[in-house]
């Protein structure tokens, strides 16, 4: 059986409050659906104005660095980072 995936782009903004971000150490692996990944350098400018580093994970079935699929959370491992922010 074939499968088409049709992207989706939410248009809900992505804010991340100082509250959150005051809680997240200094490097961070974003990952996010692709219905939020046309504002994944939003959230990067976000975090980077806060002083934190961010490193995107490469997947594996995925077409963008950063992306997850589903509730296929292995594009994140073993990635260097104090923690992971999925949006």
């Amino acid at each position: 059986m074939r499968t088409l995936h049709i992207p989706v782009k939410s248009t809900v903004p992505i804010i991340l409050t100082e509250d959150i971000i005051s809680r997240l150490p200094n490097k961070i692996a974003l990952v996010m659906p692709v219905q939020h990944i046309h504002k994944r350098d939003e959230v990067i400018a976000q975090l980077h104005r806060a002083g934190k580093e961010v490193v995107l994970p490469q997947g594996y079935h995925t077409r963008h660095d950063g992306q997850v699929l589903g509730c296929d959370q292995a594009e994140g491992h073993g990635i260097d980072a104090d923690a992971y922010l999925c949006v």
